[in-house]
């Protein structure tokens, strides 16, 4: 569903065959709700699932935590144990 509003663009190969392809969606700027100091083996879906943040079944928003704090995930090549905080942003979406 994020997807949705997104353009589709051609995309042609080398060899000429052409692939419909969705455009760059732009991510939201969220405010951070909660700070939290990553630890080892941690998962953002784990992470979202809790009650304290969006609760059960809300693995789904992993994505809100994952582009909020996208440019310190590419810094690290998306290895989040190299992180030393993870920003929560306070979700819209519930």
């Amino acid at each position: 569903m994020r997807y949705v509003d997104v353009d589709t663009l051609a995309f042609n190969d080398k060899n000429g065959n052409q692939y419909s392809v969705k455009d760059i969606r732009p991510m939201k700027k969220l405010n951070t709700g909660d700070t939290i100091k990553v630890e080892e083996d941690m998962e953002i879906d784990e992470v979202v699932s809790r009650p304290e943040y969006y609760g059960n079944d809300a693995e789904g928003l992993s994505y809100l935590v994952v582009d909020h704090n996208a440019e310190k995930l590419v810094e690290n090549n998306f290895d989040i144990s190299k992180l030393k905080k993870l920003k929560i942003p306070i979700s819209t979406e519930k």
